[in-house]
């Protein structure tokens, strides 16, 4: 006889079970878990809305993170110019004056004649403003290169142009109204550079511009010129050096009048000097009689010359006396 066969007795479901289709019943030969309880799953479901939001963030920004300013830098990362390096100029500061990188600059500045002078620049751009005119001897156009590096390493940028390559500013007894209007052009080379409004040669002769900018420098004949283009332009000029100075401009008919100037000044010349000797003894009180600020100091040696012994005392004028 055939052995009756057993039935199990169906086990028992949980209440998640029975709520469940059969095929995911634990026990089911079909059963399994539920795609959304695998952690695959979860990860790739946070990973994706996760995603869509930054894409979203960067495509489509809010109007109020957009509007938002660009956050300031730190105070600590913001650059000052400090003002030792230069002295602020009369009538105003300059905006930067940068370390010297002890490059020169070699230009040649059109003349309103039509010619062109050679002018070597040493020093940063926006220093305060120097101006160096060298003697008549045309082996000497560039004596004052020594010194204008000095000053340069100071916080200078000094101009020198060689005035032997125009003829119409060679030295000569009809050269100097050429050699005022080549220094206008200097002056408001140097007066632009420091960042202000361009101006033009005739707001300078109307004394409109520069209000004491520039630092004038001039060795004999060069002296001279620096001592007229001061009596014609007395608003630009800041202060002047003079080495051994020659060729007119310390009479005080010169100055048309103006009286003695209150700039300061400095005279500088070796008691050697076989050239300035013999014209010191009247020179040095007609000097003092326009520019009653002027300040001597002499050496026993160095002839007639830009001596290495004056760079000290002209560094320490340009930059410490007020």
């Amino acid at each position: 006889p055939n052995q009756e066969q057993k039935e199990e007795p169906p086990q028992s479901t949980t209440k998640m079970q029975r709520g469940m289709p059969p095929k995911y019943i634990k026990g089911n030969q079909r059963g399994r878990e539920p795609p959304w309880r695998k952690p695959k799953f979860i990860v790739a479901a946070v990973l994706l809305f996760g995603g869509g939001i930054m894409v979203h963030s960067i495509f489509y920004p809010t109007s109020a993170k957009a509007d938002m300013p660009p956050p300031s830098p730190p105070a600590a990362a913001v650059k000052r110019t400090s003002d030792t390096s230069a002295p602020h100029m009369k009538g105003g500061s300059h905006v930067k004056c940068e370390p010297w990188d002890g490059a020169e600059t070699l230009q040649t500045v059109a003349a309103p004649w039509g010619g062109g002078v050679v002018v070597r620049t040493f020093g940063s751009a926006g220093c305060r403003g120097v101006v160096m005119i060298h003697g008549a001897n045309p082996t000497v156009v560039w004596e004052w290169e020594r010194t204008a590096r000095l000053l340069a390493q100071n916080g200078m940028r000094v101009l020198i142009p060689n005035l032997h390559s125009d003829p119409k500013t060679k030295p000569s007894a009809h050269g100097d109204e050429a050699v005022i209007q080549l220094l206008d052009l200097l002056a408001m080379q140097l007066h632009n550079e420091s960042g202000r409004p361009d101006g033009s040669a005739q707001d300078l002769k109307r004394g409109q511009q520069n209000s004491g900018d520039i630092i004038m420098m001039g060795k004999s004949w060069g002296g001279g010129q620096a001592l007229r283009y001061t009596a014609a332009r007395p608003s630009v000029v800041h202060k002047i050096v003079l080495v051994a100075p020659m060729g007119g401009g310390d009479t005080p008919s010169i100055w048309r009048g103006r009286g003695p100037s209150g700039m300061e000044a400095l005279l500088l010349y070796a008691q050697d000097d076989s050239t300035f000797a013999p014209t010191r003894a009247h020179k040095e009180p007609q000097l003092k009689s326009v520019l009653n600020k002027l300040q001597v100091h002499h050496i026993p040696t160095g002839g007639h010359t830009v001596s290495p012994e004056f760079d000290p005392v002209i560094t320490s004028f340009v930059k410490h006396s007020q």
